[in-house]
């Protein structure tokens, strides 16, 4: 009779051992708030300093430095490197732009076109259009 009280014991100690975890998981989820998904190449909201449009405003100011420059571009490639057909033109202005900004220099153009090129080959035409556009317009 000892050893079926004591495997009844043991049984009841796991099935409350179980719930317990199962109690805890469940908690665990409901405390972690889950990010909405996103499509890839989302923007994020606009009141984070990676979002496009102040990258957007960094690249347009022609009294940002190199180092700005050069800090919005890597951000652009990393975080809104996704060109969707809805945004394609921001993009080809931000290229024209990088290329007429007087504080750019050719690394920096490189790597905003070699960036969005390599993640969209799609619009691979209209950007290499633009970057023309851009240089030649250098004065």
């Amino acid at each position: 009779m000892d050893v079926m009280n004591l495997l009844l014991l043991l049984g009841a100690l796991l099935l409350l051992l179980l719930l317990l975890v199962i109690i805890y998981l469940l908690n665990r989820s409901k405390a972690v708030p889950k990010r909405p998904s996103a499509e890839k190449g989302a923007q994020p909201q606009e009141s984070s300093p990676l979002a496009f449009d102040a990258l957007e405003a960094v690249i347009l100011n022609q009294q940002s430095s190199q180092a700005e420059l050069s800090g919005a571009v890597e951000a652009i490639c990393s975080h809104h490197g996704t060109i969707r057909a809805a945004t394609l033109e921001r993009y080809l202005r931000l290229m024209v732009a990088l290329c007429r900004h007087p504080h750019t220099d050719k690394s920096t153009v490189i790597a905003l076109d070699r960036g969005l090129q390599g993640q969209n080959p799609n619009f691979a035409q209209e950007l290499e259009a633009a970057l023309r556009k851009g240089l030649n317009s250098r004065g």
